[in-house]
């Protein structure tokens, strides 16, 4: 686990944070932000398009997102980034932009003078059990079965894209049955970012003292 703390030089978990940020990263992921005992704000990670010889590319928008993050400079503000890893089969190109796209979220965080912390995916989802619906598990059964086939074999593929989607569907659900009035937030399969977020986010606030 790797920590970094830069507001004020104190150790995380060693003061009473007020605001609790949570970060799916990636150009379809999510940004929720916990103040208090307010209703959290969901927001679409923000992105920008340009023509780059002649094709267009997809960029964090990263002053809309400091637009974002501003009003909470002067508080008390615990952020935790999901760690991004490059994806199985992924091209340099593709893992490059990634990585530099993490760089970028990181670089906002601590220019802000945020407390920051990366966590795993596999860490801040065995808080929510719930993750693991009945399509989930069916699913990772199937893949079990198929144990020892190699990874590119078609069948293996597809259960692992099936495995992707309804994890997504989980959290979209998760979401929306914890925060009932923020569920429009949630119900377009592009909102799963959204809906990650907000669980990192409910995962830093349930874990720090």
């Amino acid at each position: 686990m790797v920590v970094y703390i830069f507001h004020k030089f104190r150790s995380i978990g060693m003061t009473n944070y007020t605001v609790f940020i949570g970060f799916d990263p990636g150009l379809t992921g999510g940004v929720t932000i916990f103040e208090g005992k307010k209703q959290p704000k969901v927001y679409r990670m923000p992105v920008k398009s340009e023509v780059i010889r002649k094709k267009k590319k997809n960029s964090y928008d990263l002053q809309e997102l400091v637009k974002i993050l501003k009003p909470y400079v002067s508080k008390d503000v615990l952020v935790y980034l999901e760690k991004q890893n490059p994806r199985p089969g992924e091209g340099s190109v593709s893992s490059f932009t990634a990585g530099t796209g993490f760089g970028s979220l990181k670089g906002v965080c601590i220019a802000l003078g945020f407390d920051l912390e990366i966590v795993l995916p596999t860490r801040w989802k065995k808080d929510f059990s719930e993750l693991e619906s009945i399509e989930v598990q069916r699913i990772r059964r199937q893949l079990l079965a198929l144990k020892g086939v190699k990874a590119d074999n078609k069948a293996v593929k597809k259960l692992k894209v099936h495995l992707k989607v309804a994890a997504k569907d989980a959290a979209r659900e998760l979401a929306s049955t914890k925060y009932k009035k923020l569920a429009d937030e949630f119900k377009l399969k592009r909102d799963d970012g959204k809906a990650e977020s907000l669980l990192i986010a409910l995962y830093a606030k349930n874990n720090v003292k």
